[in-house]
């Protein structure tokens, strides 16, 4: 059966070409000296392939390296969300806690997971890095809201995290009833940003009622348009025993294979390729360029001349007075420009607020676990870190709230885990997260680490614990104002 595909224009050596063929196949390939380095997933999962070929402008390529996934050194990654804010008795969301742990028990060694909840936020209680013991000893952590659920905001900032991670196959599971409170996000979105970044979406739903089995829709469309599986528990919350056998075979399948250059030659045209199984073929077609670039060559036509320097004339030329007096403007314009440009990234009056679970520090008190510190004209603000998650941001909803517009609405998430290590990740920011002045996606915090949150610099501190340390379900509405030098 020939598929029409959609192609994002010709590839040369070193680049990448991805071929999709939505609904049906998947084939991305990176173009190198000796061809084409292809991987490969087809939809629906489950599918075995028999054969693959490939012919350039009609002439046959070698193809070799058939590998079904997984292969060596072959790694997944999948985030677990469960939907906290959801209609569940407690009795039903024990439930689900027991259908996660069937899940796991599947897990093979080459597979990560993290775990995270999702209501009008999303809080990472593992990071994706854990094998299937990790999660499972977690599992215990998971407690209902009562806020409700932005399904796809929450959803689409998971998906952007695991899109950056270096990995072979990324996933996420959603664990819903499907009922979204969102205004300003759409499934659109969250299937956008999972194909851009190769993610796919499992989903299992949850419905109490009849009723509410239209709210699964939205569910099952996340899963249909990025190559994932959706099913739906029976009214006792079990889910299907096909499914729980192979939980994850949508994100662990696919294979690669390598399509020879013959004598490493510089070709291009049009690319064939045939992808056999028993259930049906599928042929991709797309224009691409194998072997080595051709090195430009420079020729006094294409070289413009040089032109000569420009001769001085003393006569015309300018006084001393006007050198000095261009200097001088010079000078007073650099002044001004940088003063403005330190206050559009201070943000307006240069002012943090920093928004935490704990008041504000008194002279001598212990911090908890640890703090943040903030530099000052009058010294160092403190900035206590009492609970297990914090995020840091510009908008009015983060933890720890840093009004600077170097800062992102919701920049970076600090995660204090079951063994007291600290972590802190970016949350997509734009201006990123520094280490010690390393830019880092994630990475654990020592004392005396510097953090740099955009342009906001903070030392993170490691203290001993307090005495009667604030619980997660206390009063938030606390805030510290800091202001910065």
């Amino acid at each position: 059966m020939a598929m029409g595909i959609l192609t994002a224009g010709p590839a040369a050596a070193g680049e990448g070409e991805a071929f999709d063929l939505p609904g049906q196949a998947e084939v991305s390939c990176a173009a190198g000296d000796s061809g084409l380095r292809c991987h490969y997933r087809l939809l629906p999962p489950g599918q075995s392939v028999t054969a693959v070929s490939a012919t350039l402008e009609g002439e046959t390529m070698k193809v070799d390296d058939l590998v079904p996934y997984p292969g060596k050194d072959a790694r997944s990654t999948i985030l677990i969300l469960v939907d906290t804010g959801t209609t569940a008795e407690p009795s039903q969301f024990e439930g689900r806690k027991r259908q996660i742990e069937a899940m796991l028990e599947k897990a093979a060694p080459h597979q990560r997971f993290g775990l995270a909840v999702i209501d009008n936020e999303l809080r990472l209680l593992e990071l994706p890095v854990q094998d299937a013991e990790g999660i499972i000893r977690t599992l215990p952590r998971l407690e209902l809201s009562d806020k409700p659920t932005e399904l796809y905001r929450t959803t689409l900032i998971a998906v952007r995290l695991l899109a950056k991670q270096p990995v072979d196959r990324k996933g996420v599971i959603i664990l819903s009833d499907g009922q979204a409170e969102d205004t300003a996000y759409f499934p659109r979105d969250v299937i956008e940003a999972a194909r851009a970044g190769n993610v796919v979406i499992n989903s299992i739903g949850f419905a109490a009622t009849n009723r509410q089995l239209p709210h699964l829709q939205s569910l099952r469309r996340l899963s249909d348009e990025t190559g994932g599986d959706f099913v739906a528990a029976d009214a006792s919350g079990t889910l299907p025993a096909r499914f729980l056998d192979a939980p994850f075979r949508a994100v662990d399948h696919g294979g690669t294979f390598h399509i020879r250059n013959p004598g490493e030659k510089r070709r291009s045209g049009t690319l064939n390729i045939r992808i056999e199984t028993a259930e049906r073929n599928y042929v991709h077609s797309a224009p691409v360029v194998l072997g080595a670039r051709p090195t430009p060559v420079s020729t006094p036509e294409s070289t413009p001349p040089r032109r000569p320097p420009p001769r001085l004339e003393p006569e015309a030329g300018p006084s001393l007075l006007d050198l000095a007096l261009l200097g001088g403007l010079l000078v007073l314009f650099g002044i001004v420009a940088y003063v403005l440009v330190r206050k559009i990234r201070s943000g307006p009056d240069n002012e943090v607020t920093a928004k935490s679970k704990a008041p504000p520090l008194e002279s001598g008190e212990p911090a908890g676990h640890a703090m943040l510190e903030y530099a000052l004209e009058s010294g160092r603000a403190p900035i206590p870190l009492r609970g297990v998650t914090f995020r840091l941001g510009r908008n009015a909803d983060n933890d720890i709230r840093l009004e600077d517009n170097s800062v992102s609405r919701h920049h970076a998430q600090i995660h204090r885990g079951p063994d007291g290590a600290y972590v802190v990740s970016d949350l997509n920011s734009l201006n990123g997260v520094f280490v010690n002045g390393r830019q880092v996606q994630s990475s654990h915090l020592k004392h005396g680490d510097r953090l740099e949150i955009g342009d906001v610099a903070l030392s993170f501190r490691l203290v001993s614990p307090a005495a009667g340390g604030v619980g997660d379900n206390e009063d938030l509405s606390t805030t510290q104002e800091l202001r910065s030098p």
